[in-house]
């Protein structure tokens, strides 16, 4: 492994502190610095569990309206494109925003890097980091030959082959290739692009989709003060981690952790239909994120317990928001959930002549809006007259006694 100089700070904690004026959701901020550790890391580094290899090879989604802070893909996107290797030249290879399946083969097959390894023999891979703020220029549709192109080199399998029938070459082998993924997307983009089936494809369980609802509320007349030193401090880290190679370790009780989660049933488990695919994927997702926990917070390739725990931290937030952008998806107004919600406290009140609690008209609600807007949807349809309490139990207005806009 290289050798690191200078003391060494966390490396996604500094990219948080470096974008902390930016317009973007905390769990967006994070994520990006996630992918950016993790895409820096390529095929040099890796985790064992059992006879599984795991590289921190990542295809994360960024999922929210427009104007809900995307954009943070293109810091990483500038800190990827400017980090040098230590003995200088550029460390990464950045694919570019519109592909197709031929072109996107053949940037990674130009995508050549080379380690020495102890000084002694090399490695040779084929590694690309493709990020995307709109995650649709480069899938504009559900292009099944780019998919199966994804699902074939996250895998990270020795070697990818292809056979063409047309232009110069008609065979294509790539050693070690690997792809890193940041994208970000609108809820309404699964809805136009993606039939109901593709939710139990492969794909699925490779993405890791990130929501948020809103951007947050940001001064507009703060200037922002000078980060200059702060991201060539960011740019010399990531150098250092583009020269490390090697397999981490599981030290002390971190593998005991992740063994007794898995083995205990894996809570919380994801319950959404729709991630009924991802869930399998779960434990090599944790594997990955702790292996960027130790690289970020140490610059070594030793996990910790404390890198396991971080690991789940991250993913657990990250799966109790995925289920909001399929309620996103619905594309419903509020004014449509309204008269729903209406509907059914009225069908609960004809069927059972009594109230409805207040678990059922969350539970209702939720169903159809995002988390964020269960309150303000139940708050609008009591002052709207839709329904009143009664006894701790809501009741239906008759139709002709209220109205919504």
């Amino acid at each position: 492994m290289a050798q690191l100089n200078g003391a060494w700070n966390d490396l996604i904690d500094e990219f948080l502190e470096y974008t902390d004026k930016r317009t973007s959701p905390d769990i967006f901020r994070l994520w990006a610095a996630i992918g950016m550790v993790g895409g820096a890391c390529e095929r040099r580094v890796w985790a064992r569990a059992g006879d599984n290899i795991s590289y921190p090879t990542f295809y994360i989604l960024l999922v929210a309206p427009p104007g809900v802070g995307k954009s943070i893909i293109n810091e990483v996107r500038e800190l990827w494109s400017e980090t040098e290797e230590p003995s200088g030249g550029e460390a990464f290879h950045i694919a570019s925003d519109s592909v197709t399946r031929a072109s996107l083969v053949d940037e990674m097959n130009e995508a050549t890097s080379t380690r020495l390894v102890n000084g002694v023999s090399s490695y040779t891979y084929h590694s690309i980091l493709l990020p995307a703020e709109e995650f649709e220029e480069f899938l504009p549709s559900y292009d099944s030959s780019i998919i199966s192109l994804l699902n074939s080199v996250w895998n990270n399998k020795a070697t990818h082959t292809e056979s063409r029938r047309h232009g110069p070459a008609k065979r294509i082998e790539i050693k070690n290739p690997s792809l890193n993924l940041l994208g970000g997307v609108q809820p309404a983009y699964f809805v136009t692009h993606f039939a109901e089936e593709a939710w139990t494809t492969g794909l699925i369980r490779r993405f890791i989709m990130i929501y948020a609802d809103e951007a947050p509320l940001k001064n507009p007349f703060e200037r922002t003060i000078n980060k200059d030193s702060m991201k060539k401090h960011l740019l010399s880290r990531l150098g250092q981690i583009s020269a490390i190679y090697g397999e981490a370790k599981w030290s002390g009780n971190a593998a005991d952790a992740l063994r007794d989660w898995h083995m205990s049933g894996g809570e919380p488990v994801p319950t959404h239909s729709r991630l009924k695919y991802y869930s399998p994927s779960r434990f090599q997702n944790l594997v990955k994120l702790s292996l960027v926990s130790a690289v970020s917070r140490t610059g070594t390739l030793i996990i910790e317990e404390a890198d396991v725990k971080r690991a789940m931290v991250w993913l657990f937030e990250a799966e109790r928001k995925m289920p909001d952008i399929f309620r996103a998806m619905t594309g419903k107004s509020d004014t449509q959930i309204l008269e729903e919600l209406h509907i059914f406290v009225s069908a609960e009140w004809a069927r059972t002549k009594k109230g409805v609690k207040d678990v059922s008209i969350n539970h209702f609600v939720a169903s159809k809006v995002p988390s964020e807007k269960v309150g303000g949807i139940i708050s609008v349809a009591e002052k709207s007259g839709i329904m009143f309490k009664s006894d701790g139990a809501w009741l239906p207005r008759p139709k002709h006694l209220h109205g919504v806009e």
